[in-house]
């Protein structure tokens, strides 16, 4: 290289080091960062490092009389800009003092006498175990005395190898996330024995509208914006470049700008397809980032579980991928632009599809969106104003900080917007019977998950008399609930209907009715397992006169950490090309059992077919279970499960993974638990022709009896197992409460 080439590249590295200086705010070595109320427009790095510099005694005197947070930072970032100093002035407003600390001078904790102190992501970074076992001592000592810690923890969890955050998380008092996927790793699978509060990410307009937009970066073509922390979106990224490169007139109108901490590998990957209009702009400040999105017209999210592979098990790849919060639907509803997103978790549940945005699953179908989107500046302006609103009437920071403050000093809010009250800390009790059969389940798993899912608010109880709620199960208990609501009328009954009250003869039981139509006009709330269900209510004329039947439809949930499609089949005895289960737990005759024997029957000369029958196949006179089956040599009874218990489960669920598919024959149940675990399995499930509640559950993802045969085709068996995966996660336990913590 010559020396006047050597001099240019020298010069372009440095302006480039330059502008990464500009872009990014260092961390002070020695002495914390004191935050203020932030100005109405954004400060400049010059700014932000003298604040950074400020004299030890002036931040002293500034935080006298304050109660103070401080944030033991792990780095500063984007992340901690947003976090942290998009709160800063409304702590200001209520005289707290916020202070970030770098993790090293963790005695600045005392020094500074914090009331409070948030660990912000600190210790993710592998290594430094001597440095992460002094901290937590040190944390012991400073929790000794009175002073509240909390853990911010976000999706680097995944990125950690060396334990370190879990080890200070056991110091703690609370760790907050910022949704759903996280709390459930942390809670159901790392098993954390503290409470996990769930503070949704925020959006911060007034620094968003203040922010500068990047005039004349761009050409005029319609600008697509691609942005990840790392290498998120890689694999999509080439695969829709490779086909925009192949389409002359699509690439000659749009601009694909990249922005990534990764950007260099981004570029390697897609710099070879010429007839792209590409930019690359590194990772910037949050104020840039903000400027950034006002600068484009389209904002696309895509991810898939292989973009992890270089840092992530293959086990831990879709988890971290759905703890990633919706912040880029957010900015680009800031924006008022569309975005176009990969079906991951929290996109998926705020994206309404035509509404407020698009999900696309395929890097095929993310082009036919752009050209849809770029060849209609009509439908982009109704999706970026809807989405606007959307983010002004959710996800404003001024609606979040309620719940963000009182995570952090552990106290009841003063005033929060309703959509939040689920996630708030208080204390209350809801009475649901323990009685046996599927109810149990019901009880078994509200038991388990309510706490958790409701941020240790919520406890189910036992004792009635000083419940906050109680749930009504059909008759049971009914004189029990109903006593109790009289004694207490704010007391709230959830009146939870499946089936009807019939007695061994499949007739209705009258005496039971009558329980079950003086509980309606008592109810809070109906919730109905199914529609299935309401219809059936509603079509006999059963419901009292004057009472409301909308109600709402909360299908039962399934634990999917044990019912899954990962795990050992069972052993089946004399097993064969394809084996069939059937469930049964009582005699009713709307069991169908006669049903069950036709379809045994009519299969007897196909030497491939075995059926294997689990729990009680007594007839409606109590004749022995043996004489249920003994005619026919092409059935198995396994036996009866004598208890609910996860180890009882653990079988069922390798019963379900062994089985070609589930007979389900039951022509009236409300939401049937057997039902929602072979789906948790994906053990396909041939239903009953005459009835809808497997449908409604599962779509065209299953077959009536009268198509039995066709589960024999081999391909269409595996497209219908692939697709009960996929709807599985809507049927979650946590899924179910969460919908209780709605009406509750």
């Amino acid at each position: 290289m010559g020396q006047r080439a050597q001099r240019k590249r020298l010069a372009k590295e440095q302006r480039q080091l330059e502008q990464k200086k500009q872009n990014k705010l260092e961390l002070p070595r020695s002495e914390p960062k004191i935050l203020k109320p932030a100005p109405t427009t954004p400060q400049t790095p010059e700014q932000r490092q003298a604040q950074a510099n400020a004299d030890p005694r002036a931040i002293v005197n500034h935080l006298q009389g304050k109660t103070v947070v401080t944030f033991l930072m792990e780095d500063f970032d984007c992340c901690a800009e947003k976090l942290i100093m998009e709160y800063v002035n409304l702590f200001q407003a209520e005289n707290y003092g916020i202070l970030m600390v770098p993790k090293q001078n963790y005695t600045d904790i005392l020094k500074y006498l914090s009331n409070y102190v948030v660990l912000f992501r600190t210790g993710y970074k592998s290594g430094e175990p001597k440095f992460i076992n002094e901290l937590v001592q040190y944390l012991k000592h400073i929790k000794s005395l009175g002073i509240r810690i909390v853990y911010y923890m976000d999706d680097l969890l995944f990125f950690s190898n060396n334990k370190a955050p879990l080890s200070l998380m056991a110091v703690c008092d609370t760790v907050i996330v910022s949704n759903p996927t996280l709390r459930e790793v942390l809670v159901n699978k790392l098993r954390i024995p503290i409470p996990v509060v769930i503070v949704p990410t925020h959006m911060s307009l007034q620094n968003f509208d203040g922010a500068p937009v990047m005039k004349d970066a761009f050409s005029n073509r319609f600008k697509v914006l691609m942005t990840s922390g790392g290498r998120i979106g890689a694999n999509d990224i080439y695969e829709m470049c490779e086909l925009a490169n192949e389409d002359e007139d699509f690439a000659k109108s749009i601009s694909w700008i990249f922005n990534c901490s990764g950007v260099a590998e981004i570029r390697s990957l897609v710099n070879k397809f010429r007839n792209l209009d590409k930019y690359y702009v590194d990772w910037v400040s949050l104020s840039a980032y903000y400027g950034l999105a006002k600068s484009v017209d389209l904002i696309i999210h895509p991810a898939r579980p292989a973009d992890l592979a270089y840092v992530c098990p293959e086990e831990n790849r879709q988890d971290w991928l759905d703890s990633k919060c919706e912040v880029k639907y957010t900015l680009a509803g800031a924006a008022r632009i569309p975005i176009i997103s990969a079906p991951t978790r929290s996109y998926k549940e705020a994206i309404k599809e035509g509404e407020n945005g698009f999900l696309a699953n395929s890097p095929t179908e993310f082009i036919t969106k752009i050209k849809m989107l770029r060849d209609d500046s009509g439908l982009c302006k109704r999706i970026g104003e809807n989405a606007r609103r959307d983010v002004e009437q959710r996800y404003e920071v001024s609606k979040r900080y309620p719940l963000y403050r009182d995570s952090i000093i552990g106290a009841l809010p003063k005033s929060i917007p309703s959509f939040l009250n689920r996630f708030v800390h208080t204390k209350k009790t809801l009475f649901i019977p323990p009685i046996e059969g599927g109810p149990r389940t019901f009880y078994e798993n509200m038991k388990n998950t309510l706490p958790q899912v409701s941020n240790f608010t919520w406890e189910v109880v036992e004792n009635i008399e000083k419940a906050t709620a109680a749930v009504a199960i059909a008759f049971v208990l009914g004189d029990y609930i109903l006593n109790e609501k009289e004694r207490r009328p704010e007391m709230k009954i959830l009146y939870r209907l499946d089936g009807l009250p019939t007695n061994y003869q499949g007739e209705l039981d009258p005496a039971n009715l009558e329980v079950m139509q003086r509980i309606f006009p008592k109810a809070d709330k109906l919730i109905w397992q199914s529609q299935h269900c309401k219809n059936m209510w509603i079509s006999r004329n059963l419901i009292p006169g004057g009472v409301d039947p909308t109600g709402i439809v909360i299908h039962n949930g399934v634990n999917l950490g044990v019912f899954s499609a990962d795990g050992a089949n069972y052993g089946l005895p004399s097993s064969t090309k394809y084996n069939f289960l059937h469930l049964n737990w009582s005699t009713f005759p709307h069991k169908r059992l006669d049903l069950l024997q036709e379809i045994i029957k009519s299969y007897e000369n196909n030497p491939d077919v075995r059926f294997y029958l689990l729990g009680n196949y007594v007839s409606t006179n109590q004749i022995a279970n043996m004489t249920f089956w003994k005619d026919f040599p092409n059935a198995i009874y396994i036996g009866v499960m004598k208890n609910q218990t996860v180890e009882a489960k653990r079988i069922l669920a390798s019963l379900f993974r062994a089985s070609t598919a589930l007979i389900f024959t039951s022509e009236m149940e409300g939401s049937p638990n057997t039902c929602l675990e072979a789906l948790g399995c994906g053990c396909p499930i041939i239903y009953n022709d005459a009835v809808d509640i497997v449908p409604e559950i599962l779509g065209s993802n299953c077959l009536p009896i009268s198509q039995m045969d066709s589960i024999f085709n081999d391909e269409m068996r595996g497209d219908m197992k692939k697709a009960m995966l996929q709807i599985a996660p809507r049927y979650s336990i946590e899924k179910c409460v969460e919908k209780y913590l709605e009406v509750l």
